[in-house]
């Protein structure tokens, strides 16, 4: 069974670039795509993704990258983010862990 992801990002050529990454590898799919936050949060109850890679920096007019990073905490349980400082400090806060969530090869 394929490890499901959820792509958000509002840069558009990193979202198709992870995808292209995440693809190639044989048991991960992206499931689906979000351009802002609040497109992250609709998608993970649609989709119910395994991992939800996303940029805490996502500027959005209703959810930006950390309202969302806590509502999908609080509502989906979702956990692991990669966050470079200095967001880090604040997320570790509300339990999100920072991980790499891109498989290494080689």
């Amino acid at each position: 069974m394929a490890i499901r992801v959820l792509l958000a990002d509002d840069q558009a050529l990193l979202r198709a670039t992870f995808r292209i990454l995440i693809d190639s590898v044989e048991d991960m799919t992206v499931v689906a795509e979000a351009a802002d936050g609040r497109e992250a949060v609709d998608l993970t109850a649609e989709h119910r993704p395994d991992v939800v890679i996303m940029d805490i920096r996502t500027v959005g007019a209703e959810l930006g990258g950390g309202d969302t990073a806590r509502h999908l905490q609080s509502r989906a349980g979702c956990r692991g983010l990669y966050d470079p400082p200095p967001y880090g400090r604040e997320f570790l806060t509300i339990s999100v862990r920072p991980r790499c969530a891109v498989p290494r090869t080689g």
